[in-house]
């Protein structure tokens, strides 16, 4: 550099050029407003195949709009749906082979959240070597029952001739339905999902129902809104307190874990062993222990009405402020998107999540054909104003059949410089900047179909001199 009298300013004499390789992609980050590293903004993009991104699949329809959904449930090979529509509250089954429906209630006004669990209930139980398991779908709060055979009719009867404990929500654990009511709750008799009589004097048995109430701990008020089950253990949620009932036999305990709650009963799922679970603050893990939080890069402010639901190794976030599913995957630490709205709940059976949207319809998430997809990142963009001059950038990708990518050079007038290929295979796209400026913001790769991208190269110089690529 040498100085100069004229206009009293320093004059560059060279300028010094760089370039930095980005070959291993991180995930979602939105915690941080500039220079991250990682991806600041995404759509359609999955984050399992890291350390590259791959475009995500749109979801499948597998169900029409049929009407207001209360409760759904995902087994082996079908979707159970409880829903309100033409003054009754219906069930229906979904399989590949079609629909099966059927009426639980005359009354559809009762608009109530419906739980479904599964329960076996062992048929003879004095005969243990010879018996079978009758498989059955509970419902709560209605107290009735049906067929969980993928073949069977669905026709409902109440799960027991004797009185019940109004339970709300419920999760099946040793042979046992655990279930909360208000501040109680309740343990059926082992092997007998309707059988809730408590000890006696004169009957006092490990096999026998149980009961307690739950708030010993002054901190443990209000109702509860959601009851799962996680190592071995029940654990109960209320909004901002968990508790876990511990033991395997009648009588069971009660024991406070602290002040982590759950939204409610469609905002838990079980993942990898562990309870996935959504509060007020984020999106929690648990295994035992303490709870761990996993959502602090989504940066969300309104968690209210999240919906949790996994398959394999990635756990789905439906959040409706942000009105999109974001997927976090557990061994890079990372989220994902997808593009997916007005969703009432996901629910899962360990390979495929569903998505039971506001109208009834049900679709099958990450099973259709690939669409659009977006990605963006700030690296190395050092914010809007800054002393480097973008020279160019260049894009590592591999493109499928009927696939488009273009990389894009975003300014923060919303100008963009970009550069196209819908050539199959791999490719490196490269596009110049021959301009003099020092504003360049993001860059941005998007396009349509399958596409693997693996990194990108950034050359760039410091002081404002005109150059290119």
């Amino acid at each position: 550099m040498r100085a100069t009298e004229f206009m009293k300013a320093v004059l560059p004499e060279g300028e010094s050029r760089c370039r930095v390789k980005k070959n291993q992609w991180g995930g979602l980050d939105r915690s941080r407003t500039f220079d991250s590293g990682g991806i600041s903004e995404a759509r359609n993009i999955d984050t399992s195949f890291l350390p590259a991104l791959r475009s995500a699949p749109a979801p499948k329809t597998v169900s029409a709009a049929c009407g207001t959904p209360l409760g759904a449930f995902a087994g082996d090979g079908y979707v159970f749906t409880v829903y309100a529509a033409e003054g009754r509250i219906f069930a229906k089954r979904i399989t590949e082979n079609g629909e099966t429906v059927s009426v639980l209630s005359e009354n559809g006004a009762d608009l109530r959240e419906r739980c479904i669990v599964p329960f076996n209930r062992y048929t003879t139980p004095l005969d243990p070597l010879s018996g079978d398991y009758e498989s059955l779908l509970l419902i709560f709060p209605d107290k009735k029952c049906c067929s969980a055979d993928i073949g069977a009719q669905i026709a409902f009867k109440d799960i027991s001739d004797a009185p019940m404990p109004d339970i709300k929500y419920a999760t099946v654990h040793l042979s046992r339905v655990f279930g909360v009511d208000g501040d109680r709750i309740y343990a059926s008799a082992f092997n007998d999902c309707g059988d809730y009589e408590l000890d006696t004097a004169s009957d006092i048995g490990a096999s026998n129902a149980w009961a307690t109430t739950s708030q010993s701990d002054t901190r443990a008020s209000g109702g509860f809104s959601a009851v799962a089950c996680c190592d071995g253990y029940a654990v109960c949620f209320r909004r901002d307190f968990m508790q876990q009932v511990y033991n395997s036999k009648n009588p069971f305990r009660i024991v406070d874990i602290g002040t982590w709650g759950c939204l409610d009963n469609f905002s838990h799922c079980n993942w990898n062993s562990t309870l996935a679970f959504a509060s007020d603050s984020g999106i929690w893990l648990y295994s035992g222990g303490y709870p761990r939080l996993i959502s602090e890069k989504l940066d969300i402010r309104d968690y209210t009405g999240t919906r949790l639901a996994a398959n394999g190794d990635q756990l789905y976030a439906y959040v409706p402020s942000e009105n999109r599913i974001f997927t976090y995957e557990n061994t890079g630490n990372s989220w994902g998107e997808r593009e997916i709205g007005n969703v009432a709940m996901l629910r899962d059976n360990g390979r495929d999540v569903y998505a039971i949207k506001n109208d009834g319809s049900v679709w099958l998430v990450d099973r259709g054909e690939y669409g659009e997809f977006c990605v963006e990142t700030d690296f190395m963009s050092l914010g809007i104003q800054n002393p480097k001059s973008l020279k160019g950038v260049a894009a590592t990708a591999e493109l499928g059949e009927d696939s488009e990518l273009t990389v894009s050079i975003l300014y923060e007038n919303g100008e963009l410089r970009a550069v196209s290929s819908t050539s199959p295979g791999i490719q490196v796209l490269r596009t110049a900047v021959r301009t003099r400026r020092g504003d360049f913001a993001k860059i941005r790769l998007s396009g349509h179909g399958r596409v693997d991208m693996f990194g990108i190269s950034v050359s760039f110089a410091y002081e404002d001199t005109a150059g290119g690529m």
